[in-house]
This record gives C-alpha cells, sequence and structure tokens, in this order.
C-alpha cells in the first residue's frame, strides 16, 4: 500500500519539528520546504502541487494567506489542506520559557508585547493565570500582508519602555525582533497540535480516496422537441442529427475522463467518478454544454447523476430521480447518493447565480472598497443567499468555505463595511457566555 505523500509548508524553525513529529504519528511520505514570509505560500505550493497529496500549513496565518488567495480555485480543492493551529500547551510552553530565562523579574510585573493570528488563545491563555493582564499589549494581525505592521507594534512598545519582552507565533516577526534586540520569545506548535493536524488530514484524505472510489453515473434523457422542431419527438431529432449529438457527448465525457454509450435510443449514459462530479464542477460545466446542446437540436433534456459503489446501482438512481412524478428537468442537474439525498441542484445553486455578477460594476466597487477580491465576495454572498433561514455565523461561513473562523471574521466585517452584508442579531452559545454575531446578505 502506498504512503500518502505530504508536502508539509512551515517556517524555517518549525518544519524539522513537524516532521520529526510526524514520523511517529502514521505512514507517510514527507516533503519538506520552508518560508520566512507567509506570503510565500502561494509560491511553494504551486512547487510541490504536483507530487503532492496533500498540505500541512505550519500556521494560521499562511494557511489564511493560501485559501483567501486561492479561493474557488481547482488547483487547492483537488488538495486536502490542513494546518497546525497555537494551543493552548505551545502558548503557555512559551511563557514558562520566558520566566525561566528571565527568573529576577516577577511573573505580575511583567509587561508583555503579544501578536495573535492564533485568533484570541493567546490572550485567553494570559488572562487565565493572570500573568500581568493590565501590562499586557495585544496586536492581532487580519492578514499576511501586514505581518510587519506588527514588528512595528513591537518595536514602538519597546522603544516607549511600556514592555519588558515581547511574544511572537510568528517566525518573520521572531527574526526581525532579533535584528533589533527586541527581547522576543517564540510560540513553536505543540506536538499534540501536529499529531491532531496529521491525523485530521489523514482522515481526509481517507475520505476522498473513498470518493476517488465511488461511480458516477450520468442519465441524460432526451425528453420532447422543443420550439424550433414542434412537429418531431426527440427520437426523430436524434435519429436525423445522432452523429452531431454523440459529437457533443462524447466531448462531455472525455471533458472529465468518462465514458459515454447509449442505454436507449433516448437515453445516453456518462460513466465518470464522484471525485470529478464534486471537486470538479462536473455538473456546472456540463450544463453549460447540455444547454448548447438543447438550443443547436430543439430537444428538451432531462439530467441526473447518481452516486454509489456500483455502477448498476448508481444508474438505478440517476433514473429513479428522472422516472418520478414531480421531477421537473427545469431545476437543471440533480445529484443524488446511496442514501437517496439530494446533493446539489445545479440550476439553483447559489454559487452558479453569483458567477455571472463577477462583472457588475457595483458588485466589483464594492468588493475593493472591502479588498477582498471579486472571486471571494461571490462565494460569500452565494452562501448568504443559500441559507435557509438566510442568517449564518461566522462560524458556519468558515465551515462551508473551508476557511478558519478568524478569516471569516475578517471577511465579514470588511463586507459589513462594504455594505453587503448587514449584521441582525446575536445568538447566546452554550457553555462560554458569548454572544454569536448572525449576518445575512444585505437586502438590495
Amino acid at each position: 500500500m502506498s504512503k500518502d505523500r505530504i508536502t508539509v509548508l512551515a517556517p524555517f524553525d518549525v518544519v524539522e519539528i513537524i516532521a520529526a513529529t510526524g514520523q511517529e504519528t502514521g505512514p507517510f511520505t514527507f516533503r519538506l520546504d520552508a518560508y520566512s514570509d507567509s506570503r510565500e505560500i502561494i509560491d511553494l505550493f504551486h512547487r510541490h502541487r504536483a507530487s503532492s497529496d496533500a498540505f500541512l500549513i505550519g500556521g494560521p496565518l499562511a494557511y489564511d494567506y493560501l485559501i483567501e488567495k486561492m479561493a474557488g480555485s481547482s488547483d487547492l480543492t483537488n488538495f486536502s489542506v490542513g494546518y497546525i493551529p497555537y494551543d493552548e500547551t505551545a502558548i503557555f510552553r512559551a511563557l514558562f520559557e520566558m520566566a525561566r530565562v528571565r527568573p529576577n523579574i516577577d511573573l505580575e510585573s511583567m509587561r508583555l508585547s503579544i501578536d495573535h493570528p492564533a485568533g484570541e488563545h493567546i490572550r485567553e491563555c494570559v488572562e487565565e493565570i493572570n500573568l500581568g493582564v493590565a501590562n499586557t499589549f495585544s496586536k492581532e494581525c487580519t492578514s499576511a500582508d501586514y505581518v510587519s505592521d506588527l514588528v512595528t507594534f513591537h518595536v514602538d512598545l519597546w522603544k516607549q519602555r511600556k514592555i519588558t519582552a515581547a511574544l511572537t507565533s510568528v517566525h518573520f516577526v521572531y527574526e526581525r525582533l532579533r535584528e533589533l534586540s527586541v527581547p522576543v520569545h517564540r510560540i513553536y506548535p505543540s506536538k499534540s497540535a501536529i499529531r491532531n493536524a496529521l491525523t485530521a488530514l489523514k482522515e481526509r484524505l481517507q475520505e476522498k480516496r473513498a470518493q476517488d472510489q465511488q461511480i458516477a453515473m450520468v442519465t441524460i434523457r432526451f425528453t420532447d422537441a422543443g420550439k424550433l422542431w414542434e412537429s418531431d419527438d426527440a427520437r426523430r431529432i436524434i435519429d436525423r442529427r445522432r452523429l452531431r449529438i454523440e459529437k457533443y457527448l462524447h466531448d462531455i465525457a472525455r471533458r472529465f475522463s468518462g465514458v459515454m454509450q447509449w442505454a436507449t435510443p433516448i437515453e445516453a449514459n456518462i460513466l465518470t467518478t464522484r471525485r470529478h462530479v464534486e471537486l470538479q464542477a462536473f455538473s456546472r460545466e456540463t450544463d453549460q454544454h447540455l444547454l448548447s446542446l438543447q438550443e443547436d437540436f430543439g430537444v428538451r433534456l432531462a439530467v441526473a447523476i447518481g452516486i454509489a459503489d456500483a455502477a448498476n446501482e448508481a444508474l438505478s438512481l440517476g433514473r429513479n430521480i428522472l422516472e418520478q412524478r414531480d421531477f421537473d428537468p427545469s431545476q437543471g442537474i440533480l445529484v443524488v447518493d446511496t442514501d437517496g439525498v439530494i446533493q446539489r441542484v445545479s440550476e439553483t445553486d447559489a454559487s452558479l447565480r453569483y458567477e455571472t455578477r463577477s462583472n457588475d460594476p457595483d458588485l466589483v466597487e464594492k468588493a475593493k472598497l472591502a479588498k477582498i477580491g471579486i472571486g471571494s465576495v461571490n462565494r460569500v454572498l452565494a452562501f448568504a443567499e443559500d441559507q435557509h433561514s438566510r442568517q449564518f455565523s461566522a462560524r458556519h461561513l468558515a465551515e462551508w468555505m473551508n476557511i478558519t473562523p478568524r478569516s471569516a471574521r475578517r471577511i465579514i466585517y470588511r463586507l459589513e463595511k462594504a455594505g453587503l452584508l448587514e449584521r441582525c442579531g446575536t445568538q447566546q452559545s452554550i457553555g462560554r457566555g458569548r454572544p454569536i454575531r448572525l449576518f445575512r446578505k444585505a437586502s438590495a
């Protein structure tokens, strides 16, 4: 059995720590590469993607930058990507190390500057042990584009003698502060966080392999003739223009490594895999080609995709959908799995509706105002539009976009200021007593 190929992209002083811990975790083949500036992550990703099954990023800042800059790209969605968070163990270890190397200073009298791309974890840990909370200065880095601001933040406080030491989890900041002779301590990821991240990545790879092995059967059924051929039925049109229609269908199958065959005089099937349907926007691009087929030949089509472990079962699922009395071909392509759950209705997929708005001058202008790429704006608006309750939190958006909650909060607040989203209330989270802010798409 071949080993999963995991490429570790991490800061220079962390990459070997991750690799050493990873060897104890599972049967992986590691490829290592390092960066100092988190913005280098894009080039490193492209350098290694041809020889990788998955990527493990050495921190949240570089991970957020990769996800944000490549949002919606098939180059990214074809891979499992994870990152190592700075958990409480890593933070407490850095604080204890700080106390160990500075034994002459009372912990409660220490004055610290803290940066935390790791969300609120660092400050919460400081507060938990009552480490001079009143004497701590904190700054969160919202993007790798602004990492130099963290250096300025620490240096200014040091020059003003407001702090006795700085605490950072960013390699770039750590190296710059050392060069400037500012007392600085580095937060390194803990072994437990590395093991947990690798375990999660392993599970995602196993799930991906299961998807690759499942069969997807596309059932294309020609129904009544359209306006151009009102006097003919679908079968006559197909018989008369079969070669040209077959060319359309073979082209669709070839694009997605599938095989096309006729099942009946008015039904064609394309055999492909679940991966091509779900991860390569099969139904989205197929829908465009099938629309052209309908317009060119004046036929109507009903299309469904069944997903199962065997081809016969997948075909049966798709046909059952087409034969339901309440099936409406105008709904577009339906995807159904072995549980009978419809996974996608491409014609009503909100992300499709918003793809056509990328050139909307007003939307582009607001995206510039929010300092977010138009692709990311479209995805957020698609998500907001598609929520049944029309309300969502940063956590829900993060799960849907496969980004961190902190990154989702940043995107939401920028779109809120640009007038694309609006706050609509709060809910109380269980056990923590913190309100969860809810948002929705702003009224047009």
